[in-house]
């Protein structure tokens, strides 16, 4: 795992504005809104099972952008948080560095990293960099999925409702 800052992402990515790129990746993607589920051992299998979705090929490349942390103060833990970046040698608080890199070897701590954000209900970013796929975690306790067509969006909602997540609508269009 990689944490980058805004501007140290920028740089990796290429991309100067990054919140247009967040959106931008979502263009031409399918798009279903499922509401989470409550139970924690759930939300724990589900970020295991994305972890393979995001990362399952050697070549595989994600993101984690976390960009907001602060709807329900008594629902986070930064003590937590932060010690777990910092056994990866991370020392930057939160704000300064919200950009999380994996690749093929970080299904582990990809899964923990989401692990944290359904936790604590924050807001959060998860690009596929390679796959077409991204996510929209909300503070809501909402998840949008994007993906390339309509197939593969019905595949990835389907695998999330085993996990106790609910269509909430469904928008199978262009973005």
């Amino acid at each position: 795992m990689q944490v980058y800052s805004k501007a140290e992402a920028s740089i990796f990515l290429g991309e100067s504005d990054l919140g247009g790129y967040l959106s931008s990746s979502r263009k031409g993607l399918q798009v279903a809104l499922c509401k989470l589920p409550v139970d924690t051992g759930s939300k724990t299998q589900m970020a295991s099972y994305l972890s393979e979705v995001f990362l399952g090929k050697e070549s595989s490349s994600a993101l984690i952008a976390i960009t907001g942390w602060s709807a329900w103060p008594s629902q986070t833990n930064f003590d937590l948080f932060n010690r777990y970046r910092q056994s990866f040698g991370e020392a930057r608080n939160l704000i300064d560095s919200p950009y999380h890199h994996f690749g093929f070897a970080d299904k582990a701590a990809f899964a923990s990293i989401l692990d944290l954000c359904l936790y604590f209900l924050w807001d959060a970013e998860v690009i596929g960099i390679d796959a077409g796929l991204q996510l929209a975690l909300s503070h809501h306790e909402t998840l949008d999925v994007y993906a390339p067509d309509e197939s593969a969006c019905n595949r990835l909602a389907a695998a999330l409702f085993d996990f106790g997540c609910d269509r909430v609508a469904s928008a199978l269009s262009e973005v």
